[in-house]
């Protein structure tokens, strides 16, 4: 998992989307504060309600959904990478909308 990780940062142009803390990081969890337990395949970052977030990297909007446990969601693809950017208070990009690596979604 580890080598795979380096080979896309080597492949793709990734930027933070956020200045936040992580809340929860990439790999195994646990949580004695909510029933999240496992292995994590992404990492979480917390800021404050209203804070811009930015595309970390460039790609096509594939969903902007508030269906699920993610609340309002967007998820970019570019190939075969997908980030999903979970719990937004709005989302200012639509279905199919190409967005540029740190452009506010």
């Amino acid at each position: 998992m580890e080598l795979d990780i380096q080979n896309l940062k080597k492949i793709y142009k990734f930027e933070k989307p956020l200045n936040a803390i992580i809340s929860s990081g990439f790999g195994e969890r646990e949580s004695k504060y909510q029933n999240v337990t496992g292995y994590h395949t992404g990492i979480d970052l917390a800021a404050e309600k209203g804070t811009f977030i930015k595309a970390a990297m460039q790609g096509i909007v594939t969903l902007v959904s508030n269906e699920g446990d993610y609340g309002k969601h967007v998820k970019i693809r570019c190939n075969n990478v997908t980030t999903v950017y979970a719990h937004c208070s709005k989302i200012l990009v639509k279905e199919g909308q190409i967005v540029a690596v740190g452009q506010e979604i």
